[in-house]
């Protein structure tokens, strides 16, 4: 494979250079793209400041410095920028896809500029695959609107989460709780049965296996390593000894619910730092979560299922939630 430098293919220009707290934001207004790592480095929408134009759709940014140096983002609409911020013009023009890849190949770079070596000079020498090296199956690769799941499941008013009465309840209460089993991995086979273990990311899934032990349809707790991590896993698993998995008493889950509780478990992860673990036994069955509630009477709560799945429902992006699960 031959590697050419990212100067070769791209024109490197340097963002509008503005400060967010100078500028007047507004749900109308063009995207203000920072050097942020999530949700496309899209921090908010300002109107645009007079005399200055925005950077150009159909381009790359690319922060050069801080922790998240080269987190290479398409912005396919036109953007303003903030500091230490450079684009990427293509000098030919490039498919969705190959931008994308490139975003990728640009990003495989990150680790030689950790410890505070910035990338403001020498971005353009980055090497990247040259065209002609491009995989095949780039441009073959399916690309699914984002902008499809941007509408909520329910077209309605979100709810008000202060208008709803809240009450703890211990997780014995209201879960089935059972701790995950011991697989020795290396001795096994590779499958395409997702291995859940204490993990953070990629939805707590560290490897494929050939068997599983939950049949799915369960929310995953780590009560291990990153403690408090929870996720959704709607099709068949294997759930390791470092998580616990969660069945509801009294009712099935369903994705919206599941991301409602979800949410409320990961606000735990702050008591349970520097190896303090959320021991099953001693700690998680008498551990307290506020969920919004109806009251029976006096001494009676249930929990409100049908408010939290209601919800989720009619937040943004709700409908891509069904819709990627629907596709897994």
């Amino acid at each position: 494979m031959a590697n050419v430098s990212l100067n070769t293919l791209f024109f490197v220009k340097y963002g509008s250079d503005l400060e967010l707290n100078k500028q007047i934001q507004s749900p109308d207004g063009i995207y203000f793209v920072s050097r942020n790592r999530n949700n496309n480095g899209v921090v908010a929408r300002i109107l645009p400041p007079e005399g200055i134009a925005p950077n150009p759709g159909n381009t790359i940014s690319v922060p050069l410095g801080s922790s998240s140096a080269l987190y290479a983002f398409l912005q396919e609409a036109p953007y303003y920028s903030g500091r230490d911020l450079a684009y990427l013009v293509p000098r030919v023009p490039m498919s969705k896809q190959v931008m994308l890849y490139y975003c990728m190949c640009i990003r495989a770079n990150r680790y030689k500029f950790n410890w505070g070596r910035q990338a403001n000079k020498s971005i353009g020498d980055i090497m990247i695959p040259s065209p002609a090296d491009i995989p095949s199956w780039v441009d073959k690769t399916e690309i699914k609107d984002f902008y499809a799941y941007k509408n909520p499941f329910v077209d309605a008013m979100p709810l008000d989460l202060f208008s709803v009465l809240w009450h703890e309840f211990t997780y014995d209460d209201i879960f089935c709780l059972e701790r995950g089993e011991s697989y020795y991995r290396k001795y096994s086979k590779k499958g395409k049965i997702p291995y859940v273990s204490a993990s953070e990311t990629n939805n707590g899934v560290t490897g494929y296996v050939d068997v599983s032990n939950r049949e799915g349809n369960l929310l995953v707790i780590n009560y291990d390593g990153s403690v408090a991590s929870a996720f959704y896993q709607a099709k068949p698993f294997f759930a390791s000894e470092k998580v616990v998995t969660a069945r509801l008493l009294g009712r099935e889950w369903n994705p919206f619910l599941a991301m409602f509780v979800i949410t409320v478990i990961q606000l735990e992860k702050a008591r349970y730092n520097y190896g303090y673990k959320w021991s099953v036994e001693k700690r998680m069955r008498k551990s307290k979560i506020a969920l919004p509630a109806v009251k029976r009477n006096e001494f009676d709560y249930i929990p409100d299922y049908d408010f939290m799945e209601a919800y989720i429902k009619r937040l943004k992006f709700s409908k891509g939630l069904q819709m990627h699960l629907q596709t897994k």
